[in-house]
């Protein structure tokens, strides 16, 4: 019988790498540092194909199609250079090292899964020595383990080289939100790190995502990963083209518009490099779908938001669910390299507390598990008009202002209680300023439709 299934191979990721390799050869030496042996591959042509590209690199010859077709002719193979030209097809250059891991880690669930057959087998065996079989078999899932290429520690050499590669990019390896005030006050969204925005219902936590999504995906032109828990595609693509068109959702959603400007809208906000993943998701396929958007280009992932990721393992608490979700969080940014900003609500306390002190605060994502610990910066959204807090101390209307509390920055301020971030906002556009003067200046056009024109 076949034990194989779908989850412990998967050929178009296969064919995209070695295809990678056949029009970027150079890759070749990336690929090695991690697929030491054809075996590697599930398929058998990929193996044929691999194993021709691994003996021309052990020859000093780059693997490039010619060269390919050429060894796999002379190793007898039946694969035409037909077959190799297909195999560019499939390409796939972005992210080739993570593809490289997840290559060998489906080697790896093969290995896994075979030599759990072989001690099971073992056991139905009477004269087997139980306990030696079963020594054996952890040592042969330790050594397996030890192989695998993301859980190699770095030398200090490695690290240090890294720190000053960054120092030289100044900054740039940083991933800016597009909000001036915000940016300077944590620097940037920093590959590796888990980062957790949380409020209270009505606070903006959408519209702030959605300010997000434009100046980084819309005006920066940086591929962006949208796992989108809370609404749908549409919905979000109607809040980015507000700020474009000048209607409201509300306006786009029942066709009260005028067509011409919401299709130019449309039209921005299409030539973005975001990919949204509205589906319904649970904690056994965060990291599948997560890794689905960093292998398909996203630089960065949003997450809308934690309380919305099912849990169907019997009897787990609250807690222990978004401990488990935000633990699976942290470990895929550090292992893909990538930003990861999760969406959270936060408790009732603020609501229970009076006048100012309705400002969240660390305390209020208790019976969160550990995200608290997990999360490498935790930014909360107050809107203090929301709860009829008209001025502050020194006379300044709220209205129109929004409150970002950088409660935890793991490597930068902290900006808490009478020291916040503070911008202006044009909710009905989910858009947020920096400045009384941009906030003035940002209205949208087109927000009136004119006599005789036509909505959807």
């Amino acid at each position: 019988m076949n034990t194989l299934n779908e989850n412990l191979f998967n050929l178009k990721l296969e064919a995209g790498l070695l295809g990678a390799i056949l029009i970027e050869p150079t890759l070749i030496r990336s690929a090695l540092a991690k697929l030491k042996q054809e075996t590697s591959f599930f398929h058998y042509a990929h193996r044929e194909v691999y194993r021709a590209m691994l003996e021309l690199q052990a020859e000093g010859i780059q693997p490039e199609v010619i060269d390919v077709t050429h060894r796999l002719r002379g190793n007898g193979s039946r694969l035409t250079a037909v077959d190799i030209l297909e195999l560019t097809r499939e390409a796939s250059l972005p992210n080739f090292d993570i593809r490289c891991i997840q290559v060998y880690e489906l080697y790896h669930r093969r290995q896994a899964q075979a030599a759990a057959l072989a001690y099971a087998r073992d056991l139905e065996n009477p004269s087997t020595d139980v306990l030696q079989a079963g020594h054996q078999f952890r040592q042969h899932m330790d050594r397996m383990e030890s192989n695998l290429p993301d859980r190699r520690a770095k030398v200090l050499t490695d690290v240090t080289r890294a720190v000053l590669e960054e120092m030289s990019q100044q900054g740039r390896h940083l991933i800016k939100s597009g909000i001036r005030l915000f940016d300077e006050a944590i620097g940037g969204y920093e590959p590796g790190c888990l980062y957790v925005l949380a409020g209270r219902p009505s606070m903006g936590k959408s519209a702030y995502l959605c300010q997000q999504l434009d100046g980084i995906a819309v005006k920066q032109k940086i591929p962006l990963g949208l796992l989108l828990l809370e609404g749908t595609d549409k919905s979000i693509v109607r809040r980015l083209s507000t700020r474009y068109c000048g209607f409201s959702v509300e306006d786009i959603r029942l066709g009260n518009t005028n067509r011409d400007l919401v299709a130019q809208a449309l039209a921005i906000v299409a030539q973005a490099p975001l990919e949204i993943d509205d589906l319904p998701c649970s904690l056994d396929r965060l990291e599948s779908r997560i890794t689905r958007l960093v292998l398909n280009g996203a630089q960065i992932i949003f997450v809308d938001y934690l309380q919305r990721v099912r849990d169907y393992r019997p009897r787990a608490t609250a807690m222990e669910t978004i401990t488990a979700i935000s633990g699976t969080l942290k470990d895929l940014a550090k292992q893909l390299n990538v930003p990861i900003v999760a969406l959270s609500q936060l408790s009732r306390e603020p609501d229970r507390r009076s006048n100012w002190e309705k400002r969240p605060i660390m305390s209020d994502l208790r019976g969160s598990g550990d995200l608290e610990q997990d999360a490498d910066g935790i930014f909360f959204l107050f809107r203090p008009e929301y709860y009829h807090l008209e001025a502050y101390r020194d006379g300044i209307p709220t209205a129109n202002l929004t409150e970002i509390h950088i409660a935890k920055s793991r490597d930068g301020v902290i900006r808490t209680g009478d020291d916040p971030v503070v911008l202006y906002h044009r909710l009905k556009y989910s858009a947020y300023y920096s400045s009384r003067g941009e906030f003035e200046n940002g209205e949208p056009i087109g927000v009136t439709i004119q006599p005789g024109q036509e909505g959807f």
